[in-house]
């Protein structure tokens, strides 16, 4: 008994100790098959065949086991021969030689070792020598008689006299901790010393290896004791430690005698262990580690209990077949068993059956395969058809397949009375109430004898509902919307959303406080209370409520219990930021972003499109929402992009991806490119033939402009070198100035050149524009002009209030100068107002107007009034993103009071009949793809003009003064009235292409033919943007035009 408390509180020592004697022995066994070095005591380092050594080994340790003491000396010299520098195996000989009286051999052994006196071999050498001869000698044979007898004690204590604490000799060592191994308070110091003698250097081959063999013995024994009085000790930590010492003592000596006893007792313990490990897996739902033990398990008994556990995960998994299996394997082994336990196992089979068809059913019904899900639901239902929620699952398989009609057919022979119990009435009125028999299902209901279980109540309410649901959905489609809320406020105990649709139809009747009393019946239901209060919130906002909408707002957003949706948050903060409280808006949103946000959905798309919205003041703010935006969207892999990613997400696809997607391109492109600075360059060039000397017009206008962000709008700041040329004036009399009264021989101005200032401002709503015409020409003055824009009537509208350069020649545009009075005049301007009108929806067709009026004035120029009317009608052939072809029809009908279309001194060199109509036909294709954007236009059409009779000389004065004498019929000469009508056409083109993200180049032109004119222009130019873009090429193309035709 003593023994075996000190094994128990040893145990953890050993433990270690077992581990690190296993290593040990894994190093032995791999050492025989692999060659090594060995250095010797010289440092000269020999090569000695691993194998051999070993096995020379073994045989000193087999000839000492046995008394074999040839064996052992032969062994000894082979292993000296093997390797002559071996200090150890010398030594090992030498101790051999001397107690078997071989003294002449033990003496050449020394001479050997004692080559170098102060060698260690010598010194070990020598000291044995003395310890074996005289006094010690003597006290030596005392040792071994003490061994010899068992007393072991006072042979350690006389090694401890005769070497000291411990021997400094590994040999001795080893003699002097196997002895300590039979004094049971010094095992646990014996052992370990062992172990430690194994790995020592300086210990022989043969020390290191009897000393790894004492110390595996000791430990079986060890094992074998303490494994076999505890393996059913009822506490469990000595119960597992008992079955980890048998399972080592059967690893470490399979061989042993007492193997047999130690397997059988380790076994049963463990079978009925592992059973243990695998219920309580199986319980906790961890069926790969239940697995584990009953496989374990079943490896150990012939019982049917492990292949009873793996049959029930293989259940669980859904492996009928295997299961199956698995119980069969289980009945064959059952024999033994009771009765009840058979029956149990054969019944399970069925079971199995069962539950393999319920899945195959189950799956079928989730791929739409109803046809297959009824025929197994059938299958099942002969298999048990005493399960009601068979039955239930086979009406609802007809009623997926489109065969309703037969959905209670699956509860044909059941017998009657079984409808009166609740496990019937209950699926079978759930099944009326799928078909919309109302009615029956109450019916159903009412025939249950026994008390009703809740969820019999919870489906009586819900049909009550129901057909006062059916009775408001009927009112509803006819129109009788106070009778559907009548129906609804019948419903018993009404469920939270049957409030919610009465107050959306008080919302629909414009009862606003109905409204708010639906909805404040549900404030406090976990489930709709929130979203009745948000409801509420918008009402009253709606109504003019805004501090109440706003009490409401901070009341739930500040309530930490209460957790919003996505919607909500967007619905609160938007009422936030339409009264002002942007910061408000910002903060809510930024404290209740729900996480799932974050994932790529709609919903978190559209959370940050308008979390993005109240944060688009400042681009810095709104680009890491939107990105976010994107990333929910799908449009780029990563919340956090580069601008040159960024804005390529922004493009269009070639077909619509929905509603929501186009607009976060599109806010996110109005807020990048109304923060972009973009500036412009580029080369206009018009030429429309004419007389020469005043109306043969040639013009090159280099155009430069810049355009900022500005007060949330855009700034543009334009500058253009206008040059203009009309010929040479021929000599004689040509219509033009005082040439009609006296004769030029002056060549005339033949060009003029000037520089032209605008800026403009503009947002979606307003429009602000002033500048010059070009300062240097003949006559310079300012223009400009304002424009509101609005919708109204289903329809976008604009008004406009300006004064225009009239900048058809260069009479009109910069004025001119008489070459025999040097008097000037020109330089008309329009002032008046304009009314635009556009109804178009996105869709294919759209139509447009303008009337404007204005009246016209130049310097020296007589006045003129004018009024325009205009309008159209398109429709878009092709109607894609990145591609339209828009066919459209338009007329014209134009009215001024003078022609002043001369150039006599006094006229204003504008077009101005007195009659003008014009109607038109036009087909236009638009396209872009990544870098490249085009817009190609033709037109024909038919007009008719007339003109009145106007005075040749509307300015008189001047002329008088200068030209005297003068001919005062000419000077009182009329024009011609005329009239014309013909065909005209018009071809435009416009080309754009994106050099990299900072740089597009665009090209356009066009060309017209009509009666009496034939312009024709070029324009090349060059656009820059500040920030990277990568987003959309303007569609139509909108290439740069001078400032007068803006």
């Amino acid at each position: 008994m003593a023994k075996r408390r000190f094994l128990t509180a040893a145990l953890a020592a050993v433990a270690a100790l077992a581990a690190c004697g296993g290593q040990v022995l894994a190093s032995h066994q791999s050492l025989r098959s692999v060659p090594t070095v060995y250095k010797s005591p010289s440092s000269e380092f020999v090569s000695v065949p691993v194998a051999e050594r070993e096995w020379l080994v073994d045989q000193v340790i087999r000839a000492q086991n046995l008394g074999m003491a040839d064996l052992e000396r032969d062994a000894l010299r082979r292993l000296v021969l093997l390797n002559p520098a071996d200090i150890w195996a010398k030594l090992d000989l030498l101790r051999y030689a001397v107690p078997a009286g071989l003294l002449d051999e033990a003496d050449r052994l020394r001479r050997s070792l004692c080559q170098e006196p102060k060698s260690e071999g010598c010194r070990h050498a020598t000291d044995y020598l003395a310890v074996m001869s005289g006094d010690s000698g003597e006290r030596m044979q005392q040792l071994q008689l003490l061994e010899t007898a068992g007393r072991f004690d006072q042979a350690i204590a006389l090694m401890e006299e005769l070497f000291g604490k411990p021997p400094p000799q590994t040999y001795w060592q080893l003699r002097y901790y196997r002895m300590m191994l039979h004094i049971e308070p010094r095992i646990e110091e014996a052992l370990a010393a062992l172990v430690r003698l194994q790995n020592n250097p300086d210990a022989s081959a043969v020390v290191r290896r009897r000393a790894m063999i004492e110390e595996r013995r000791a430990r079986v024994d060890l094992y074998s004791d303490f494994g076999i009085d505890y393996i059913r000790d009822p506490r469990p930590s000595y119960q597992n430690r008992a079955m980890w010492m048998l399972a080592e003592a059967l690893r470490l000596a399979p061989d042993d005698p007492r193997a047999k006893r130690w397997s059988s007792n380790l076994y049963e313990v463990q079978y009925w262990k592992f059973l243990e490990y695998a219920d309580k897996a199986f319980k906790a739902g961890r069926y790969d580690q239940a697995e584990y033990w009953y496989r374990r398990a079943h490896r150990l008994q012939n019982s049917p209990y492990g292949w009873a556990g793996l049959a029930a995960v293989a259940e669980k998994r859904g492996q009928y077949d295997l299961a199956k299996k698995f119980v069969h394997e289980a009945i064959a082994r059952s024999r033994s068993e009771s009765a009840a336990e058979q029956l149990r196992l054969r019944t399970w089979i069925s079971s199995l059956e069962r539950a393999k068809t319920d899945e195959r059913a189950l799956a079928a019904e989730k791929e739409g395969r109803w046809q297959e899900a009824i025929e197994l639901l059938q299958q099942s239902v002969r298999l048990d058809p005493e399960n009601a929620w068979a039955r239930f699952r086979l009406a609802g398989a007809y009623e997926a397949a489109g065969r309703k009609a037969e959905m209670l057919s699956a509860f044909e022979g059941v017998p009657p009375e079984r409808f009166r119990t609740a496990e019937w009435a209950y699926p079978y009125a759930l099944t009326l109430f799928s078909l919309d028999r109302l009615e029956e299902a109450l019916e159903a209901l009412d025939a249950v004898t026994e008390p009703p279980t809740k969820n019999m109540r919870d489906l009586r309410r819900t049909v009550n509902s129901a057909l006062q649901l059916r009775l408001a959905d009927e009112f509803l489609a006819s129109g009788q919307k106070q009778l559907a809320l009548e129906a609804l406020s019948r419903i018993e105990h009404p469920d939270p959303w049957v409030f919610m649709k009465a107050g959306s139809i008080a919302e629909e009747m414009g009862n606003t406080q109905a409204a708010l009393e639906s909805y404040s019946q549900i404030f406090y239901d976990e489930k709709n209370g929130t979203e009745a209060r948000v409801r509420s919130a918008l009402l009253l906002e709606k109504t003019g409520s805004a501090e109440r909408a706003l009490a409401m707002v901070r009341e739930l957003t500040r309530d930490s219990r209460r957790s919003l949706t996505a919607s909500q948050v967007r619905e609160l903060a938007g009422i936030l930021d339409r009264a002002g409280r942007r910061d408000e808006a910002i903060e809510l949103f930024e404290s209740h972003s729900p996480a799932a946000m974050l994932a790529a959905s709609d919903e978190g798309a559209l959370y940050f499109r308008d979390y993005a919205r109240v944060a688009r003041m400042s681009l810095d703010a709104f680009r890491p929402i939107s990105q976010k935006g994107f990333h929910a969207a799908g449009l780029t892999e990563s919340p956090e992009v580069s601008d040159e990613v960024w804005t390529a997400a922004m493009r269009s696809p070639d077909e619509s991806d929905g509603w929501l997607r186009e607009s976060l391109r599109r806010d996110a492109e109005n807020v990048y490119q109304g923060e972009n600075v973009e500036i412009r360059t580029g080369l206009f060039y018009l030429r429309d033939p004419g007389s020469s000397g005043y109306s043969d017009l040639s013009e090159w206008v280099w155009m430069t402009d810049a355009s900022v962000s500005l007060a949330g709008g855009r700034l543009t700041v334009r500058t253009d070198t206008v040059n203009r040329s009309v010929g040479s004036l021929p000599a004689g009399y040509p219509p033009f100035g005082s040439c009609g009264l006296r004769p030029c021989s002056d060549p005339g101005m033949k060009s003029d050149r000037g520089q032209a200032l605008g800026i403009q401002w503009r947002n979606d709503t307003w429009k602000f524009n002033i500048g010059t015409t070009p300062v240097g020409f003949v006559k310079s003055t300012v223009v400009g002009g304002v424009e509101y824009s609005f919708e109204a009537l289903g329809a976008g509208w604009s008004v406009e209030a300006f004064r225009q350069a009239k900048a058809s020649s260069l009479l009109a545009y910069g004025g001119m100068k008489d070459p025999n009075t040097g008097l000037k005049w020109g330089g008309v301007t329009r002032t008046g107002g304009a009314l635009n009108f556009s109804l178009d929806k996105g869709g294919d067709d759209g139509i447009w107007g303008k009337l404007t009026a204005g009246v016209l004035t130049g310097h020296n120029v007589a006045s003129n009034w004018d009024a325009q009317l205009m309008g159209g009608y398109y429709r878009r052939l092709i109607n894609r993103p990145n591609h339209e072809l828009t066919a459209g029809l338009s007329a014209m009908l134009w009215h001024y009071d003078k022609d002043l279309s001369g150039y006599t001194f006094g006229q204003g060199g504008y077009y101005s009949p007195q009659q003008y109509l014009s109607a038109s036909i036009s087909l236009e294709d638009a396209g872009r793809t990544e870098n490249w954007a085009w817009d190609v236009r033709g037109a024909i059409g038919f007009s008719h003009a007339k003109t009145d009779s106007v005075a040749r000389y509307p300015k008189k004065g001047p002329l008088r003064e200068r030209l005297q004498p003068i001919d005062e019929d000419a000077l009182n000469a009329m024009t011609e009235s005329d009239s014309s009508s013909g065909v005209s056409y018009t071809a435009q083109f416009a080309l754009e292409r994106r050099l990299d993200p900072h740089f597009i180049l665009g090209l356009a032109g066009s060309i017209a033919k009509g009666e009496g004119y034939r312009p024709r222009y070029g324009i090349v130019y060059l656009r820059w943007y500040q920030m990277p873009w990568n987003g959309n090429l303007p569609l139509p193309v909108r290439p740069m035009l001078p400032y007068y035709m803006w």
